[in-house]
């Protein structure tokens, strides 16, 4: 079980350090870090998170409270997934906003 595990966290690593990244350095290049987004210098979208990546980091957490007890891994995998998912969502919400092109309905694209 202990291999399971540790196999499991390998992979919320490889998630982390994939996609779900990538996502995040291409909102940071696009809009910036400050409290006011940076229009103008977009292309419209962000990476989309797949659900295989979701699966992943539902897995580690369900893992987390389970034995054998891995206490410095666990603790941060019941802290970090939540949030990560809770990113996830946004992120791919986002990412179907510029997708299907709603930025022209509610006027968005007037600020770019």
């Amino acid at each position: 079980m202990e291999t399971v595990k540790y196999n499991d966290y390998i992979a919320l690593a490889n998630a982390i350090n994939g996609r779900f990244s990538s996502s995040l350095e291409r909102y940071e290049n696009y809009y910036g870090l400050e409290e006011e987004l940076q229009f103008g210098k977009h292309d419209g979208y962000l990476y989309e998170i797949s659900q295989y990546d979701v699966d992943i980091i539902e897995a580690a957490l369900s893992f987390a409270g389970e034995e054998p007890a891995m206490p410095a891994l666990d603790s941060a995998v019941k802290n970090l997934a939540p949030k990560m998912l809770d990113m996830i969502s946004l992120i791919n919400e986002m990412n179907t906003y510029y997708d299907l092109k709603n930025y022209i309905d509610d006027v968005f694209i007037l600020r770019i």
